[in-house]
């Protein structure tokens, strides 16, 4: 006996468009019954792809949208982590990159083949039969799984988390960090206190010996050693502790980081400010401030520069950037060069940013950030 072949979710809405499509007068007389059943078969998707993504994964939905057909008869159902607090742009500025219809989800919505569908902050999703429903979440804090699969008829057919990746390189960046604060501390509480003692014995030392000793002049430029190692030790410090950042004082922490960096590297640092900046988030001001001077320190180690410019501007988004007229962007980065560039890209994409290196006209290297408009107005 031959063995019957199944027949697929795809090959059954495709009988079922051309059973449709076919003129009336080349087709065969069809039971009422089996009309409904096409014409539901027509409506249904052929499979619904759920995607999930942490914050930061906008980027990875554009590129795949750009590069996935629009009559797949595919449903797509996008799990985004969002902000609670604030409106989401994910339908729009996905919809600029696909022919489907971008939506964001109501409750009740009917699941259509050839759609994407976007979650809305502050809800969770929940697939029942071909229908989406809404709900907000009970706890405030803690793990929350944002969809859930209840009995459908079209079991979810494949189900991509984009999200791992990003997962793991937030965990890396978060370590790093962490080691950055230790090693600050253990600077600040060590070494600094040591300098501090060795300070003020030089000082006793200069007193007993006194000023028309023949000693006088090594011990003078002993106790200004002290002191200039000093300075850079407090500003190593103050660079690898992060500190919070007002947003209204955003303009002057930068300003200060271009006359630290000039005074630890010894390398001309500038700052400019090329616009009126309107910023009231001080968790993206922190990021921002981070970002620049990760990128002026790499800078000032790495590029051999003679001069750096830390520039804010506000002409497209609100905008930090670093130039320098080094010898640009190595084909190949450094184990640690390589981590600083992973940790602004999670600090970028902590507050939704896009973050760009370039090379810069005339030679060197711009590492600039640039918030979007939903950001600035969070």
């Amino acid at each position: 006996m031959a063995k019957k072949k199944s027949r697929s979710p795809i090959g059954e809405r495709k009988r079922a468009k051309q059973s449709l499509e076919t003129p009336p007068s080349e087709q065969r007389p069809v039971a009422p019954a089996a009309i409904k059943k096409a014409e539901q078969a027509a409506d249904r998707p052929a499979a619904v792809v759920g995607v999930g993504a942490s914050a930061g994964g906008l980027d990875a939905f554009r590129q795949w949208f750009a590069a996935m057909p629009s009559d797949t008869g595919m449903a797509f159902v996008l799990i985004q982590h969002l902000d609670p607090n604030h409106p989401s742009l994910t339908a729009e500025l996905l919809s600029k990159q696909t022919k489907m219809p971008v939506v964001q989800v109501t409750d009740g919505m009917h699941i259509l083949p050839n759609h994407v569908f976007v979650i809305p902050p502050k809800t969770y999703l929940t697939i029942r039969g071909e229908t989406l429903h809404l709900t907000e979440p009970l706890e405030r804090r803690g793990l929350r799984v944002p969809i859930e699969i209840n009995q459908p008829p079209m079991a979810m057919e494949t189900i991509r988390d984009i999200s791992n990746r990003k997962r793991l390189e937030q965990q890396i960046a978060e370590i790093a960090e962490q080691e950055r604060q230790t090693l600050g501390r253990e600077l600040h509480d060590t070494i600094g206190q040591q300098l501090s003692g060795l300070s003020m014995m030089v000082a006793t030392l200069k007193e007993q010996v006194g000023d028309g000793s023949v000693h006088a002049t090594a011990i003078d430029m002993l106790s200004a050693i002290v002191e200039q190692t000093k300075q850079q030790l407090r500003g190593l410090a103050r660079g690898l502790v992060a500190i919070p950042i007002d947003a209204k004082g955003l303009p002057a922490a930068l300003r200060d980081l271009a006359i630290e960096v000039t005074q630890l590297y010894k390398i001309k640092c500038q700052f400019d400010c090329l616009d009126d900046v309107a910023l009231d988030d001080d968790f993206a001001a922190t990021q921002l401030f981070l970002i620049a001077r990760e990128a002026a320190n790499n800078a000032a180690r790495h590029s051999h520069a003679r001069q750096i410019v830390i520039e804010l501007d506000d002409h497209d988004g609100l905008r930090t950037s670093v130039r320098d007229d080094g010898r640009g962007m190595p084909a190949k980065t450094s184990g640690a060069s390589g981590m600083g560039l992973r940790i602004m890209e999670h600090r970028c994409g902590l507050v939704g940013g896009t973050l760009k290196i370039e090379a810069a006209p005339g030679g060197g290297t711009v590492v600039s950030c640039r918030l979007n408009r939903e950001r600035e107005r969070a």
